[in-house]
């Protein structure tokens, strides 16, 4: 009996244990898990050097040369690590085939409208609440930079 006694308690504090560890877990909604992606418009190659993405402490991930790139404006198709923290600075040298220069751009991103889009999510097709999963950067002609936050069969 002691040792049935013994078991229970110990199962007890191990399932109580879990459970706290995963409503922890829930309660942070200011941690979003997503990936990185370049897109530039169609025929407009372009081609990056480096740069990253980075919040107030460290770098979150890093751009890195993956060859000339054009693409579908809006989702990107050079995917990059990501991160779970939202990112606040972008920093990115790249060449525009197109334009025949490199640009760079050293940019403040707002944290708060990125953390309350990631929140706020959308519906799909299908009526289902969902996140975004991506931080896309659009290059465009003249040295124009978009951000977007894409999703499936979305972007913002």
């Amino acid at each position: 009996m002691k040792q049935y006694l013994i078991i229970s308690f110990a199962s007890l504090l191990f399932f109580i244990s879990c459970n706290n560890s995963n409503t922890k877990k829930i309660e942070n909604k200011d941690s979003f898990s997503w990936g990185s992606t370049i897109t530039a418009p169609h025929k407009y190659p372009i081609e990056i050097h480096r740069g990253y993405l980075a919040n107030d402490k460290k770098m979150i991930t890093a751009y890195i040369n993956t060859g000339i790139s054009t693409g579908d404006w809006g989702f990107g198709n050079n995917a990059y690590a990501g991160g779970k923290t939202i990112p606040t600075k972008l920093s990115l040298i790249w060449i525009s085939y197109a334009d025949k220069k490199f640009y760079k751009i050293e940019a403040v991103l707002p944290k708060d409208k990125i953390l309350a889009l990631f929140k706020e999510g959308y519906k799909d097709k299908d009526r289902s609440q969902i996140t975004y999963n991506d931080i896309t950067v659009g290059l465009a002609p003249g040295g124009f930079v978009v951000i977007w936050l894409t999703g499936k069969n979305r972007s913002i």
